[in-house]
Formats: C-alpha cells, structure tokens, sequence
C-alpha cells in the first residue's frame, strides 16, 4: 500500500509537468485567433465598401428617374400650352368667319336703307329688311342656332323662364300662353331661357 502511494507521488509530479508542455499548445492556438482578427475586419470593411457603393448605385438610379420625371412634367406643360394656342387660335378662326359673314347682313341692310331713303319707298325697305333677317337667320342656324318652341308647351324652368301668370279660360295650369322674347339654344346647348306667361 505504502509502495504504490509513493509511485503515485512520483507519477504526478511528472504529470503536471506534461500538463505544463501542453499549455504552451493552447497559446499558440490563441495566437493563430488573435492572427485571424484582422482578417476579419478587412471582411467587415469590404462589406461596409458594398453598401456603400449599393448606396451610390440606388442614389444614381432614383436622380434619374428623377431627371426623367421633370422632363415628362416639362414636356407636358409645353403640350398643355400648345394646345391652348391652338384652341385659342380656331376659336379666333371661327369668329373671324362668323364676322365675315355678318358683314354681307350689314352690306344688306345698308343698301336697303340707302334705296328707301332715295324713292321713299318703305315697301322695298320692308322687304329689303325681311330679306336682312332670313340671311342672318340662315347664318346663325348654319352656326347651329336654333329657337326654343314654347307657345302651347307645358312651363318648363329649364327652358323657360315666367314672366307672369294669368288665368284664361280652357287651358291647363303652367301653360305657356304667350311668348315674351324668344329663347335660344346653341348646339344644344342653352344660351337664352325664353320669357313666357303661364295660365294658372
């Protein structure tokens, strides 16, 4: 017993010993980890170096999408004011047509005043200006001009606008029975409600 005690006294010494000769192992080991920390962050800073050039990348896209967007709104402001010349131009077109033709109404008149002021004959003056006014009928209803019928109609606001209300006998309420001034539309469009008297 006493024997095997003492070989187990010279045993650990010698044990400890060899644990001591590992350890430097562990060390070298720590060694090679603390070698790869650098490499470790030049992986860190060449990622850092993708985002950023992502960044750039994302940033040049969106200005020129950007760039591009001015350039339609540009591009469509300069439409939107072309087309407005080019309305403002028909219309001016139109109008000078529409004068043009009135002129020849004006002509007409005028040459019936000047024959009846010559020969005093108001006949001829007559119908010189009924002829003037079945021109220019003719001319506006070419322009798409045409009178609203009221007389014997039912009274309707949207075309018809009451002057007054009388009784007469034999017709029904919120009839037009006389005309005032006549009412107008304009390519079907309203541009003057007749002025009527309704029986109540």
């Amino acid at each position: 017993m006493r024997t095997d005690d003492k070989s187990r006294d010279r045993a650990t010494p010698e044990h400890t010993h060899q644990e001591h000769r590992e350890s430097p192992g562990h060390a070298e080991g720590n060694g090679e980890a603390r070698k790869k920390a650098p490499h470790s962050k030049k992986g860190i800073d060449k990622h850092v170096e993708g985002l950023a050039a992502e960044v750039d990348r994302i940033k040049a896209e969106l200005k020129e999408v950007n760039d591009k967007y001015l350039r339609a709104l540009a591009d469509f402001d300069n439409y939107r004011k072309r087309i407005a010349r080019e309305n403002e131009e028909r219309t001016r077109c139109a109008n000078e047509e529409l004068i043009r033709r009135l002129l020849d109404v004006i002509d007409n008149m005028e040459r019936a005043f000047a024959a009846a002021e010559g020969t005093k004959d108001f006949e001829g003056l007559r119908k010189g200006i009924e002829l003037t006014y079945l021109s220019l009928k003719e001319i506006l209803t070419k322009e798409g001009l045409c009178s609203i019928k009221c007389l014997g109609e039912k009274f309707d606001p949207n075309y018809h606008e009451a002057i007054m209300a009388l009784e007469k006998e034999g017709t029904d309420a919120e009839n037009v029975i006389e005309e005032i001034q006549k009412g107008y539309m304009l390519n079907g469009k309203l541009i003057r409600p007749s002025k009527v008297v309704v029986s109540k």
